[in-house]
């Protein structure tokens, strides 16, 4: 039976799973855990050591698309850990998402998750650069960002 769990931030990641009271304390060590949170890829890794050394299977499988994407089952996942556990857990991944991407061993799936993030932020800053430069000489931003938009950039 698998457990989900998506916690933010790192501390309370860390408090759910690893506490007294917590998931590795207080459920069965034949469940998977997926930890769908998104949290460093170290403390992502500490967990991981922990659950197997309750005995737990685990993974980690951070997620992108938001809100829109949750409601309409279409998130993408970003996997880190056994091969064999991601394997045991994919038909639930697949209810909820479009894509599943294996990255590698526990942590992988957050360091993908950074480095996606890391690239919206460019692609936002670099976005809101283009709209000045248009704003500076009259030009309509909003018709800048549509010509933009269909030209495919």
């Amino acid at each position: 039976m698998p457990l989900l769990a998506c916690f933010q931030p790192h501390a309370m990641s860390r408090l759910c799973i690893l506490g007294e009271a917590g998931l590795l304390a207080t459920a069965n060590p034949k469940a998977l855990l997926i930890d769908c949170s998104t949290i460093s890829p170290k403390v992502s890794q500490v967990v991981a050591a922990a659950a197997k050394a309750k005995g737990f299977a685990m993974i980690d499988a951070p997620v992108s698309g938001g809100t829109a994407g949750a409601q309409a089952g279409i998130l993408t996942f970003m996997v880190g850990g056994d091969a064999s556990a991601l394997e045991c857990a994919w038909p639930l991944l697949e209810k909820m998402g479009k894509n599943i991407f294996h990255a590698g061993a526990s942590g992988s799936g957050q360091t993908v998750k950074v480095c996606n993030n890391m690239l919206l932020g460019i692609q936002m800053l670099e976005t809101s650069e283009v709209l000045q430069m248009a704003w500076i000489p009259r030009c309509f931003p909003t018709s800048c960002l549509r010509a933009l938009v269909e030209i495919g950039l």
